[in-house]
């Protein structure tokens, strides 16, 4: 009796403990791949991709609203994940460059609840 005692202290000081960190992260969210093309301006049948994974900034909007709730980074091979609770968003990927290039249009996201949704996001070089 008394082991079940202990253990349902350490339980309740576990979960005390993650709420004043943040709390746990949520089992939903966005995953994703971020790439970069076309990287030449004539893509050959048979020839090497046209584009390839792009490190990247990204925000992530309650849809509707301005106000960001995440913001996370693509790395070099182009895959991020963010932990969200489940509702709708906008992906607001960032130009990294003066002029605005490369470029990549927001991206609006259902998430479900216990569920991370796929989201590919394709920056624009410009080159044609």
């Amino acid at each position: 009796m008394r082991r079940r005692i202990v253990l349902a202290g350490l339980v309740i000081a576990l979960v005390a403990a993650a709420a004043t960190c943040g709390g746990p992260p949520h089992d939903s969210g966005i995953r994703g791949m971020v790439t970069l093309g076309p990287l030449q301006p004539v893509q050959r049948v048979g020839g090497p991709p046209n584009e390839r994974p792009y490190a990247a900034t990204i925000a992530v909007v309650a849809k509707g609203t301005d106000t960001v709730v995440a913001t996370t980074h693509a790395g070099s091979d182009g895959r991020f994940t963010v932990d969200l609770e489940p509702g709708d968003y906008t992906v607001m990927p960032q130009s990294p460059g003066p002029n605005g290039m490369p470029h990549a249009a927001p991206i609006d996201v259902h998430v479900v609840p216990h569920g991370f949704t796929a989201v590919t996001i394709a920056y624009d070089t410009g080159i044609r």
